[in-house]
Formats: structure tokens, sequence, C-alpha cells
């Protein structure tokens, strides 16, 4: 797999559980001005990220790279097209 710069933004009650156990060890997190978390690491772009990212739903906003970020928009499509067709 290939690795990216990976930037993600969390509500702080989701991303709180990465200062204890961080998803690398090359990861940084910075609190933001409206209480998000921004997460930046570099790591391998799989199914397993792209599972676990999934699983926080709503409280996970994909920033870049903007191929991982297109792909969660489509899901999010197709999750409006399920529940509201």
């Amino acid at each position: 797999p290939d690795l990216i710069q990976l930037k993600v933004l969390f509500t702080a009650q989701a991303g709180e559980h990465l200062f204890e156990t961080p998803l690398t060890e090359n990861q940084t997190l910075t609190s933001q001005a409206d209480g998000k978390l921004l997460l930046e690491a570099e790591i391998s772009d799989t199914q397993e990220l792209r599972w676990w990212l999934s699983g926080f739903g709503s409280a996970v906003e994909v920033v870049e790279p903007v191929g991982l970020r297109t792909f969660f928009e489509s899901e999010a499509e197709l999750l409006v097209k399920s529940y509201f067709s």
C-alpha cells in the first residue's frame, strides 16, 4: 500500500483516545480553535485504515489526501441514497 500524508479532523471526544493510543509513532495531534483535534500522520492507505476511519462516522472528517477524502464523500453519498431514497 502507498504511504499517504493523512490529515483528519476528529471531534474532541472521538479523538481523545489518540493521545494515549496513537495511530502511528509519527502522528501529531493539534487542538483546533473549534475544539476539534487535527491528526496528521504518515501511514499506509489500507482497507484497515479506511474501516477504522469509517467507524467514527460523523465524528471524523478526512481533510487530506484528496483521494481518500473523495472516497469518503462517495461513501457518504451512497449512505444518503440508502437512507433517503
